[in-house]
């Protein structure tokens, strides 16, 4: 098995636990950029039959190019199965047609990535997923990761001093608070971790950049 991971220290977390990781490769990926652009992608062999994993946060169009350049590289080198782990993955938020003539940019980038991956996992994507299982989106199969529990654990002890390793802040009697309705059941599952109140905000969206959040009154001052 071959891990290639860009921000994360993935397979040395595996390997002293010995979770089946037979060869762990970190970043044996060669990127440059060319002036006009243009993204250079090699992956260091031997790939061929290899099991490999790629783990890469895709946060904006560049990011998004060098995954896919990434993943072709592994086919053409002949890798045995490719698996893609994404805790972030652009363009997923247009998951739905609001107006004629619109790209359905969700299914596009999927689509584009599943000519390459024979599996890809997502962390609390916001395409509607289910818990640790396989969702079929438009035909397209992925596995959603949830971390509401890691994030949540944060805020889980009362006392500073538990509290201290994982947060600064000691929040008493706290609410967890979703900044739209999009959010909900985000905000019910940390709220039932936290054992605490749960609300959310009306949002409004007047164009990319700007929107209004109207007044409501949440009836607390300690909130997440």
């Amino acid at each position: 098995m071959k891990i290639f991971d860009f921000e994360y220290n993935v397979g040395g977390i595996l390997k002293p636990k010995d979770l089946c990781v037979k060869n762990y490769s970190s970043k044996d990926v060669t990127i440059k950029k060319f002036p006009d652009g243009e993204i250079y992608v090699r992956v260091i062999p031997p790939v061929e039959n290899e099991n490999c994993i790629v783990v890469k946060s895709i946060y904006n169009n560049e990011e998004l190019i060098k995954t896919l350049l990434t993943l072709n590289a592994l086919k053409k080198g002949g890798a045995k199965k490719i698996y893609l782990v994404a805790p972030y993955l652009i363009y997923i938020r247009q998951d739905k047609i609001f107006k004629k003539g619109e790209c359905l940019s969700a299914e596009f980038v999927l689509n584009e990535i599943k000519n390459y991956a024979d599996e890809i996992f997502l962390v609390n994507p916001h395409i509607p997923f289910n818990f640790y299982e396989y969702t079929e989106y438009k035909g397209i199969k992925f596995y959603g990761i949830d971390v509401s529990y890691e994030i949540a654990k944060y805020f889980m002890a009362r006392d500073p001093k538990v509290m201290a390793p994982y947060c600064s802040i000691n929040l008493t009697d706290p609410k967890v608070i979703s900044p739209d309705d999009g959010a909900i059941n985000l905000a019910k599952r940390y709220s039932e971790i936290l054992t605490c109140e749960w609300n959310y905000l009306n949002k409004i969206r007047i164009s990319p950049t700007r929107v209004i959040i109207e007044n409501k009154d949440l009836k607390t001052k300690r909130f997440i």
